[in-house]
């Protein structure tokens, strides 16, 4: 234990008697150390944490499958939903959920909550327990029970000072009094933010609502049922109901996905890749650790020599050597998990706000976020340090002697240095390559056309409440006479609305008969609809590529009237104009005829593709669910306050709902891959850093360790353009190869990333040419101030060096 106490006494001294290598060490790690941690604990807390519920390995989302349509995950209607409640063999609860907003009226100014209307098995299939009062139970959502509501700990804290009489009194959602029975537990999670929770109230009709599938439906295992056995047993169950119901169920199956899977499936490629990229910065600094180490064993030669001259043995000197490495990266890890706290931080602001299920975990540092980190460090130690240990102590203690122990570099060992910085160059050039592709993926993307213009335009999202607004006539009147306030405001150019608009993320679909057209049973005729007000278009100015707009002819009395896509149009009409034809909803024994073909609109995304789509006038389809639309000749925001007057004129109790900018929805459909980018960068640049540091560093002891050669060089006549020449081209052959090792697993990364890119290929030259020509540049450019010292060795001084 002595010996112990006594190597790491030493080893501290020899790292204090270097101040600018133990500087350059520890930075290094710190840095490397600390981006990695910061990555962890997003991944732990989204991939690895358990989920705050009761046993959440056995909680299961259960879907709709049409294997036809390669689709997994398409909602369930209320009667299917039902169905398999009550029939199936596998799952002890199953709950049925819909996200939607209520407003609270009443102690303050009104305020748009999101809500979630879930059954009442709801929070038992979670296994979560109320922290004061209950939450649903059985009855909850059957008709005719009172109206009830649970807050969520943060909604109770904000909006009623965390009073504990809350539990049992009223509020006012939406015009309706609800008895709180509940307040959730602080750590309750779930993937939407929603502030209130409701019982979905079945009617009795919808045991019969097949053809209208909107629900997400959550279950919970039978104990001893596996995800295998509950995909067997619904597959049976859906079978018979495809037998049963053939008109609406035929070819419907169901897919059983675990929670977590669910959860993370969208972001789970975007956090590995990540935290590879990270890990590839611990391996570029631990190389560039090793590489002045090495350097450093080179000039303590004489030390290492006189240690094994008076009895030191080798393990015991390799044991020093690694003391050594391990109090860096003791170092590095202590600063790394304040570079990680701040990196934490950073990242929270960078999430997206619609990234959902990640805005919801805590990436705090936890007791496993810092075992990691403690992991990182040894890992690192080891990395950095044992190649250099057993390298110094295979020395010849007879050389280490002579001549005072003069610093040189055999072969063998610049080889290795070469090689390290080969491996650095190769990692920088797979970050730079993801980075590349990034870019590449954001700049084509600003390039597409969403099928609208978005300048100037601000949305407003609203949902009437039912009591209040119970009738078509009401809703009507409400929704034309806001858009005539809002068009005689100062500024306001144009104002329409629609029902779901374009990448906010909302969506409906129903099918549809179109007249003399035959059905396909490999092609199911479906069309997402969307309810539009006179003015919608003109307001976004989506193109009309073929009769006319709905307009205020188009009344609850006229004949009924659609506009159809660009792409539903050649998909059910083919090279034949669809305008005068008509169209049958669903069950409907209605006919609708076509007047008009909009231009396509990018509603999922700018990567995504186009759905047959068709937009039915507000008039004749009345929709409590509306996005309003203004254009303005300035900044949007402006008419913000002015609208909030308009709807105080309407109706003083309505929140002034979710306010946007069709911009700031442009602009949150690529949040995920800006934040993935943003990071990526980040790496990438680290890392081009760290690689020019190593070589720099290795050409500068290259130069040092070769004075003598260089002075005979000199003296025998070469040319300073012939020495820089020497040590640009030993630098650009270690570039070169570490490019060349690079590009290759460039072509992994890429693959891995596939999902993140658009428009590009994973292979892409154009890429994968400007990082490697970056990093041949950044090679030079940092060997030339050792070429230029180069020059400058006075061969006698070098000479009389021998």
């Amino acid at each position: 234990m002595s010996g112990l106490l006594q190597d790491v006494r030493d080893a501290t001294r020899a790292l204090g008697r270097s101040p600018g290598f133990t500087g350059a060490a520890v930075l290094a790690l710190t840095l490397a150390i600390g981006v990695t941690t910061a990555v962890y604990s997003v991944v732990h807390a989204v991939l690895l944490a358990r989920l705050p519920y009761d046993e959440p390995e056995r909680v299961a989302m259960v879907w709709e499958k049409r294997a036809q349509e390669n689709t997994f995950d398409n909602h369930v209607s209320p009667a299917d939903y039902l169905d398999w409640r009550a029939r199936n063999a596998v799952f002890e609860f199953m709950a049925a959920h819909q996200n939607g907003s209520v407003d609270l009226i009443g102690g303050g100014e009104p305020e748009s909550l999101q809500a979630g209307r879930v059954s009442a098995d709801f929070f038992k299939v979670l296994g979560v327990r109320a922290q004061l009062g209950r939450l649903f139970e059985t009855g909850d959502d059957q008709q005719g029970r009172g109206a009830v509501v649970v807050l969520t700990h943060s909604l109770w804290q904000r909006r009623f000072g965390g009073d504990p009489g809350v539990v049992g009194t009223t509020v006012n959602l939406s015009g309706e009094q609800h008895q709180v029975i509940g307040i959730l537990p602080a750590d309750f999670r779930f993937a939407k933010a929603e502030l209130v929770w409701l019982p979905f109230v079945f009617p009795p009709e919808f045991r019969f609502v097949r053809e209208a599938h909107f629900l997400e439906v959550f279950a919970r295992f039978k104990p001893g049922v596996g995800v295998n056995e509950a995909r067997v047993g619904m597959d049976t169950l859906s079978a018979a109901l495809s037998q049963e119901y053939p008109a609406s169920n035929r070819r419907h199956g169901s897919f059983v996905i675990p929670l977590r899977e669910e959860l993370v499936a969208g972001v789970r490629p975007m956090l590995l890749a990540l935290l590879a990229a990270a890990g590839f910065i611990v391996l570029i600094a631990c190389a560039n650790v090793a590489n002045l180490l090495l350097a450093r064993g080179a000039s303590r030669q004489r030390e290492i020599s006189v240690r094994l001259a008076i009895g030191s043995s080798r393990a015991r000197l390799i044991r020093l050597l690694l003391l050594e490495s391990a109090l860096l990266s003791l170092a590095g890890g202590l600063g790394g998990v304040l570079i990680a706290s701040w990196g934490v931080d950073l990242l929270r602001l960078l999430i997206p706000r619609d990234a959902a299920f990640l805005g919801t975990r805590d990436f705090a540092m936890s007791r496993s976020v810092l075992l990691f980190t403690s992991a990182l460090c040894v890992g690192t130690s080891l990395l950095a340090g044992l190649l250099p240990a057993l390298q110094a102590s295979r020395q010849n203690v007879n050389d280490g002697l002579k001549d005072g122990g003069r610093s040189t570099a055999g072969p063998k060992r610049r080889r290795l240095r070469a090689g390290l910085v080969m491996a650095e160059v190769a990692l920088s050039l797979v970050l730079l390559a993801g980075a590349g592709l990034m870019i590449r993926t954001l700049v084509l993307l600003t390039k597409v056309a969403p099928g609208f213009e978005t300048r100037r335009v601000l949305a407003l999202s609203m949902e009437l409440p039912g009591q209040r607004y119970a009738t078509s006539e009401r809703i009507a009147s409400f929704y034309e006479g806001l858009i005539e306030r809002l068009l005689l405001l100062p500024g306001v150019e144009a104002a329409g609305a629609i029902s779901q608009v374009a990448l906010s993320g909302n969506d409906a679909r129903t099918g549809v008969t179109v007249e003399n057209r035959e059905p396909r049973p490999d092609e199911p005729t479906r069309m997402h609809h969307r309810i539009v007000t006179p003015g919608y278009f003109e307001t976004l100015r989506v193109p009309l590529r073929a009769g006319r707009w709905p307009d205020r002819r188009d009344t609850s009395k006229a004949p009924p009237v659609l506009v159809v896509n660009e792409t539903a149009a050649r998909r059910y009409w083919g090279s034949e104009s669809p305008i005068g034809t008509r169209v049958r909803l669903g069950g409907s024994d209605i006919w609708r005829e076509v007047i008009g073909v909009a231009g396509d609109v990018k509603h999922w995304g700018l990567d995504a593709r186009v759905n047959p789509e068709m937009y039915l006038p507000f008039a004749q389809s009345p929709s409590p669910f509306m996005t309003v639309l203004t254009r303005t000749s300035g900044d949007p925001l402006t008419t913000a306050a002015p609208l909030r007057e308009a709807l105080r004129g309407l109706d003083p109790d309505l929140p002034l709902g979710s306010l946007r900018t069709m911009d700031d929805l442009v602009s949150f459909s690529v949040s995920p891959r800006r934040f993935f980018l943003s990071l990526m960068a980040t790496f990438a640049v680290l890392a081009l850093v760290l690689a020019s540091v190593g070589i720099y560093g290795v050409m500068a002891v290259d130069v040092a360790q070769r004075t003598h050669e260089i002075g005979v060089r000199v003296s025998l006549g070469a040319r300073f353009a012939d020495i820089q020449r020497l040590v640009l081209g030993e630098a650009l052959r270690v570039g070169i190869a570490g490019v060349a090792i690079g590009l290759l697993a460039a072509l992994g990364l890429g693959r891995f990333i596939r999902s993140q890119l658009f428009g590009v290929e994973s292979s892409d030259p154009m890429t994968l040419g400007a990082a490697g020509l970056l990093l041949l540049g950044a090679a030079l450019l940092a060997a030339f101030v050792p070429a230029l010292r180069a020059t400058r060795v006075d061969p006698t001084v070098a000479l009389r060096c021998d």
